[in-house]
């Protein structure tokens, strides 16, 4: 089965795990967690790339993430073939130590709070530790202010808790005895349908434009059916030659935006849908997006309920 594109977006948070072959562990002994910490701060400085968590385990690595320009797997590959050149030097494997390709998932930053959880808990989720204060190789202890890693970024997670230091550290405590998930695909409640992305509708829409995702699978009559019934106008005064009644101009604007937006259908095919032309449909949107009163409605999320998001498109290389 083709694999799907690397989704690459710059300031994107991401979540990371790197495993090692089923005969190797990545890491023996603390000097091997050592060495590895010091390569992947390095890599941190030179990609220009924030860790937001990090969780170690002898057969994997959990990392979350925020990129910058760069593409995180060149990121991830560099941290991988440096580690593996030390451990080459020891002459300790024999064998391929990652033979596996990365996973990486692209997830809304509204989650950070939940991603950082989640990889702290994922000792305690394994069966590894009871408590993951108690687990040493991960950032949890950073957080509780325990211990000190000067290359994890703990301020924009503390401060979703309080603005105040010492009052973060004890919401943030608070937070991680709460109940977890056992995958951050479960962090949405209505999740994208792309596998490389956790994340709603008004996520996605906000994606950059050259990724190889759908917006949607809705289709322009969808969107018509729902403007038609948010509004309260009918498919006859919608489509009438002469009807200028201001509920069924704001009604073909909303059409408008919300199909070309969503990259549904092309101002000409939505011009033929309401019976107008595509310059009077363009001036209605551009009037009521600048309106006080209606310029809510002309946002990525206020059909949300409308939209079965997302159909990914397969990397064919």
């Amino acid at each position: 089965m083709p694999r799907l594109q690397r989704i690459h977006v710059p300031g994107g948070l991401y979540y990371v795990r790197h495993r090692s072959s089923t005969e190797r562990a990545i890491f023996k002994d603390n000097d091997d967690y050592a060495q590895f910490e010091a390569i992947l701060a390095h890599a941190l400085e030179q990609f220009e790339i924030r860790a937001h968590a990090f969780c170690w385990q002898p057969g994997s690595i959990h990392l979350a993430v925020e990129i910058g320009t760069i593409q995180l797997s060149r990121f991830i590959q560099a941290v991988a073939s440096r580690y593996v050149s030390v451990a080459k030097l020891r002459k300790e494997y024999s064998t391929q130590l990652f033979p596996r390709r990365h996973e990486a998932l692209l997830i809304d930053k509204k989650y950070l709070p939940q991603l950082v959880r989640y990889v702290h808990q994922i000792p305690f989720l394994d069966r590894h530790t009871a408590l993951p204060a108690d687990f040493q190789w991960s950032s949890h202890r950073a957080y509780l202010q325990r211990t000190q890693y000067p290359w994890v970024t703990t301020q924009p997670t503390l401060q979703t808790f309080s603005h105040s230091a010492e009052e973060a550290v004890v919401r943030y405590d608070a937070f991680m005895q709460e109940e977890g998930v056992s995958s951050p695909r479960l962090f949405a409640k209505r999740p994208c349908r792309d596998p490389r992305i956790v994340g709603d509708a008004p996520f996605v829409v906000t994606l950059p434009r050259n990724l190889a995702i759908r917006r949607t699978s809705q289709t322009l009559e969808g969107i018509i059916d729902s403007v038609l019934l948010q509004q309260g106008v009918t498919r006859e005064e919608l489509t009438a030659p002469r009807d200028k009644k201001r509920t069924a101009v704001l009604a073909r604007a909303l059409i408008t935006y919300h199909s070309v937006e969503r990259e549904i259908a092309t101002y000409t095919a939505v011009g033929r849908a309401v019976n107008r032309s595509v310059p009077s449909l363009k001036a209605a949107v551009d009037r009521y997006k600048r309106s006080e009163r209606h310029g809510h409605l002309f946002r990525a999320g206020t059909l949300q309920s409308a939209w079965p998001i997302v159909t990914p498109m397969l990397d064919r290389k």
